[in-house]
């Protein structure tokens, strides 16, 4: 049974990992066509920045999770995994809204350091936000083995990401295009 279920997860994982593959090519591939190469570097920037601080506002806890559920799901603690995964929340919580204030409050300051308009921070915060919370809900799915549900959330995410990016920027919303569209996918994104 255990053979079985590697193998299951094994081939979840891969076939999410080919998805997420062809679809964030596609997703740069349109965002290049449709965009110059100035707008386009305010999208890469953006999406690194917003990626890089998502990784700290995580404070290692997605991590953690991951492990600790699988660890007390196998030993007969699941009980304590409500109250783990609850009170990860609320730090998640703390440490986003503070990273996200402090990305408004000093947008106008940083603008010109990141030679990012202020409005493109302020949508970073938001990216950063659900990037943040994704990733975490994308390792708990990981900590309870729910492969399945792992790969069709992210599927999906992406799928919308890259259709809100084409038709944001077909609309004219030039580099706002890719922004508001990785921004729709709100909480079941996984990976920029």
């Amino acid at each position: 049974m255990e053979l079985k279920q590697l193998a299951s997860n094994a081939t979840y994982l891969t076939i999410d990992w080919l998805i997420i593959s062809v679809l964030s090519l596609l997703f740069w591939v349109v965002s290049g066509k449709l965009l110059v190469s100035e707008q386009l570097g305010v999208v890469a920037t953006s999406y690194n920045l917003a990626s890089v601080i998502a990784m700290i506002a995580t404070l290692g806890i997605s991590n953690a999770l991951y492990k600790l559920i699988s660890e007390y799901i196998g030993s007969n603690k699941g009980k304590i995994v409500s109250s783990l995964i609850k009170s990860s929340f609320k730090i998640l919580i703390i440490s986003n809204s503070i990273i996200f204030l402090g990305l408004f409050l000093l947008s106008e300051t940083l603008s010109p350091i990141l030679k990012l308009p202020p409005e493109v921070l302020i949508i970073t915060a938001v990216i950063t936000l659900f990037l943040s919370i994704s990733n975490t809900l994308g390792f708990i799915q990981l900590g309870f083995q729910n492969m399945k549900s792992y790969m069709t959330t992210n599927a999906i995410s992406h799928a919308i990401r890259l259709l809100g990016a084409a038709g944001f920027t077909l609309l004219g919303f030039t580099f706002f295009g890719p922004l508001i569209g990785g921004a729709s996918t709100l909480t079941t994104a996984r990976r920029a």
